[in-house]
């Protein structure tokens, strides 16, 4: 899970649309 989470901060720091659209699927 701790990937995961990483790899959602990732994202949300590059790429806010695409997080939020990960976290409405999960």
């Amino acid at each position: 899970m701790r990937i995961a989470l990483f790899a959602t901060c990732v994202v949300d720091a590059m790429y806010p649309k695409v997080a939020l659209a990960t976290v409405r699927v999960l």
